[in-house]
């Protein structure tokens, strides 16, 4: 009976030194993927002045899920090879720990924004060195979808990636877009700009009366929802009826974005929105000055720079047709923003 005692303490005592080696062994690792993260984070942000070589930017992220939409955090490199560096030390920490979702979601945000830009041959080969796809693929395309997938399997309710898939969908594949969006509702059946981005969704796929109802059910949620002002004028025009309405809608957006221009002057994002309102309006040279506005303060601001363009290559002699073939552009360039 002594015998088998000794035994078992024996045991138990080289359990426990296993259970403080393991527990040792996931300290370090631990540690090894926060200073790998950091690192990432850091290079895919090295042209904002701001960012603290020394800050433990992944515990934020960890306390407080919301910073990961917060344009506090929006990433802008130096060179598109820290891109690529960046995605390397990411595929590190998923050596690591290959349920680490952080790290298959910024290697899709890298993907996504990179997809947005329609980066130059040359650099598209820098991506296509990272992957197995040959150029008769969308590399950027599939690599987002893919690590965004990744994210959900392993947390089906991390909404950030789900908002994140949607709009990549709503380029290739509305369909898949629409269901997305209705688990996106469900999971936050109380926020205003999910209901704005299915009406867009629904405008899409030719769903008007759906549409319009998700727009107005938006604007009961947060009567200062100004990207829901705008869409919703967008959609009237689009249908090319109730231009009073959308006119109605557009001075809302306006209103809205010039009151908080005195709080906050330099955010490109009330730029945009008053020179898209001023789309809508047919008012082309004010559109075009807000909408430089916004470029001049965030100079990679896609979206605005598209618009931009277009204005510019638009005659304005006929001013009916022409903004219709404004608001008949695909969906995505006016569902985000």
């Amino acid at each position: 009976m002594e015998e088998n005692n000794k035994s078992l303490i024996t045991v138990n005592s080289s359990l426990a030194k296993i259970e403080k080696q393991i527990a040792i062994g996931e300290k370090i690792i631990n540690k090894t993927i926060e200073e790998l993260f950091n690192k990432a984070f850091k290079l895919i942000s090295s042209k904002k002045i701001d960012i603290d070589s020394n800050h433990n930017y992944l515990s934020d992220f960890l306390k407080d899920e919301t910073l990961l939409h917060s344009e506090k955090f929006s990433f802008v490199v130096q060179n598109d090879e820290d891109y690529i560096q960046a995605l390397e030390i990411f595929d590190e920490i998923i050596e690591l720990n290959g349920s680490f979702k952080l790290a298959y979601y910024f290697k899709g945000l890298i993907y996504k924004k990179n997809y947005n830009r329609r980066l130059s041959n040359e650099i598209y080969d820098l991506f296509l060195k990272k992957s197995n796809l040959d150029k008769t693929n969308d590399l950027f395309y599939i690599e987002s979808i893919d690590n965004f997938s990744k994210v959900l399997e392993i947390d089906s309710e991390f909404v950030y990636a789900l908002f994140e898939r949607i709009d990549l969908y709503e380029k290739e594949n509305i369909d898949l877009a629409l269901i997305d969006c209705n688990k996106l509702i469900y999971l936050n059946p109380n926020y205003s700009d999910y209901y704005r981005i299915r009406a867009n969704i629904l405008i899409g796929l030719d769903k008007k009366k759906e549409s319009i109802n998700d727009f107005k059910f938006s604007l009961e949620l947060d009567r200062n929802n100004i990207r829901a002002y705008n869409n919703l004028g967008r959609a009237y025009l689009l249908w090319s009826e109730k231009k009073e309405l959308a006119r109605e809608n557009f001075l809302k957006a306006i209103e809205l974005a010039e009151n908080n221009l005195i709080t906050d002057p330099n955010n490109p994002m009330l730029y945009y929105f008053i020179g898209y309102a001023k789309i809508g309006l047919l008012e082309f040279n004010d559109a075009n000055f807000y909408l430089k506005k916004s470029v001049q303060i965030k100079s990679e601001f896609y979206f605005a720079g598209l618009l931009i363009e277009l204005i510019s290559n638009t005659t304005i002699n006929n001013k009916d047709i022409k903004v219709d073939d404004l608001w008949r552009l695909p969906i995505c360039m006016f569902r985000i923003y």
